[in-house]
């Protein structure tokens, strides 16, 4: 996941800042995700279970998303895809929040199962935003 959130965060730098950002950021940033998992692993392994680090590669790239589709102007079109895809992606955490109700509903499918979908759903959308969108034109005076 954090891999995944932190190539999403050096894409938008790349389109909403400059390409040199974007493509300078993508590997301290992943190496930033890994390692937030890693430290939550050290420490559930002493008995402390400290996920600081891994909610910050996690909410804190979906803010400084946020921050940057409302402060920068798009270079291409379909920019609000990725707020659906945000919208999308609070489901699927709404869903893991509600994991047993979701199973106690039914006994069918758990909230966890169902944020797992959901999750994939805000992944494809934005690889069908990519397929879809296209240069935006600036306005001729």
């Amino acid at each position: 996941m954090t891999l995944g959130f932190m190539s999403l965060l050096a894409a938008t730098l790349n389109e909403r800042i400059s390409v040199k950002t974007g493509t300078r950021s993508l590997i301290p940033l992943l190496i930033f995700g890994v390692a937030s998992v890693l430290y939550w692993n050290v420490t559930l392994a002493r008995g402390h279970n400290d996920l600081r680090r891994y909610v910050v590669a996690q909410f804190g790239s979906l803010l400084a998303l946020l921050l940057l589709v409302a402060s920068f102007p798009p270079r291409y079109t379909r920019g609000a895809d990725l707020i659906v895809s945000l919208l999308i992606y609070a489901l699927a955490k709404f869903f893991a929040a509600a994991d047993r109700p979701i199973f106690n509903l039914g006994g069918i499918v758990s909230g966890h199962t169902m944020k797992r979908i959901t999750a994939a759903v805000s992944a494809y959308w934005i690889l069908r935003m990519r397929k879809l969108r296209a240069p935006v034109t600036p306005p001729t005076s």
